[in-house]
């Protein structure tokens, strides 16, 4: 890596399960991280918004998150990752970043201990789900508390990288009705989320 221009921190926001960068949908950009990568790129901030193979399993989409980074020519690297995109950083970090340029990473309502929603979609019977299962393996089951339990084992923190990691709850009552049946299946398995 060059030294020559090389910024001293870089931000790259790493999306989730399913996920994307940005979509042009009827001659509008869409954000997975909705406003944030222009409003960032407005302030001149050097910020990263990486596209993932969407369901992919972690150590297929980790590969992917490091030959992004190879082309960022900074000192150490942030990375902020919502729901899945935390455990292709985790994976990241311990097995992908021989030179150490992870300075921390926070997590967004990352399945750190798995989704009971994803084991509910590989065992549940319903049409929707059949659907899901078709378009979301192998990486769906990356996701199931069986498989977080092994990926933690196995992954453990790294002394040099701060970790931080916020979840969210939301009242039922308050969650979309398309989501409402996920989030039901996640309280019924774990209580209070965020869907």
């Amino acid at each position: 890596m060059a030294t020559q221009n090389k910024i001293k921190q870089a931000i790259v926001f790493v999306h989730g399960f399913l996920g994307f960068s940005a979509w042009r949908v009827l001659g509008r950009k869409i954000y997975y991280f909705r406003a944030l990568p222009p409003e960032l790129h407005a302030l001149g901030l050097p910020t990263y918004f990486p596209t993932l193979p969407r369901a992919g399993v972690i150590a297929e989409r980790a590969q992917a998150l490091a030959h992004y980074l190879e082309d960022i020519n900074a000192e150490y690297i942030d990375l902020i990752a919502h729901s899945m995109g935390g455990l292709d950083s985790r994976y990241l970090i311990h097995h992908l970043d021989p030179q150490q340029r992870i300075r921390s990473l926070t997590t967004i309502a990352t399945p750190h201990r798995g989704s009971p929603l994803a084991q509910w979609i590989l065992e549940n019977k319903l049409p929707f789900s059949a659907l899901l299962r078709r378009i979301s393996r192998p990486g769906l089951i990356d996701l199931t508390p069986n498989a977080c339990a092994r990926f933690n084992a196995e992954m453990t923190d790294r002394p040099d990288v701060l970790y931080r990691s916020y979840a969210g709850y939301r009242p039922l009552d308050e969650i979309p009705l398309a989501f409402r049946p996920w989030a039901q299946a996640i309280q019924k398995a774990e209580g209070d989320n965020d869907s």
